[in-house]
């Protein structure tokens, strides 16, 4: 049972927070291949975590919701997005080849489109 001094965080635990930021540094650094990166983590997941988000976003503007929590529901995802382009970038970085650019040129039009979805 945790307790005032237990090393628990939300029932995640001290070693489950770490194991995170472990994975949050290896996006961030440029670490994680580029292919996985880009095709799987940005173009799939983020964008359905974007289109969920701006779906729930004008639900929440629909309904008698205040605005500004509406809004604050629609930008949350800006933050994963920007996390994203820097893994992205950092990753095309590391592993030179043919479609790197590519994949930066792909980030800079994402990022605009999944801030207006």
């Amino acid at each position: 049972m945790p307790g005032a001094g237990s090393n628990r965080v939300r029932g995640i635990g001290l070693a489950g927070m770490r194991a995170i930021m472990a994975i949050i540094r290896r996006y961030l650094a440029g670490e994680v291949p580029l292919k996985r990166v880009f095709f799987h983590d940005m173009l799939l997941v983020g964008t359905l975590v974007n289109v969920v988000t701006g779906l729930a976003g004008l639900a929440a503007f629909s309904l008698d919701v205040p605005d500004w929590a509406a809004l604050l529901v629609f930008l949350s995802p800006q933050p994963y997005n920007i996390g994203l382009c820097i893994a992205v970038w950092r990753s095309a970085g590391r592993e030179l080849s043919r479609w790197s650019d590519m994949a930066r040129i792909g980030t800079l039009i994402w990022f605009p489109i999944m801030f207006i979805i």
